[in-house]
């Protein structure tokens, strides 16, 4: 499949993409571990395993989503101390 036949059919199904996202996200919603604190352990499995997130997520114990908000956060909070550094 070419980019081009994928972003004719993201124009042609605006909502296509959000009901993929809801449905994979249904798979791995139920986490054991949502008012558990993330360790440095769990963090660095995050940020430097290859595995996919739905392994990772039923591995730790947390949803894909919170597996994918936290390596944001991170990467957000690394940029900033990073800019925060040069100035």
């Amino acid at each position: 499949m070419s980019y081009k036949h994928n972003k004719s059919w993201r124009l042609r199904n605006p909502d296509g993409r959000n009901k993929q996202r809801k449905k994979y996200y249904k798979q791995s919603q139920n986490a054991l571990n949502t008012k558990v604190r993330w360790n440095e352990v769990d963090l660095d499995e995050i940020l430097m395993s290859e595995e996919t997130d739905r392994i990772l997520a039923a591995r730790l114990g947390r949803s894909v989503q919170a597996i994918q908000n936290k390596r944001v956060r991170f990467w957000k909070e690394e940029e900033y101390a990073i800019s925060k550094t040069k100035s």
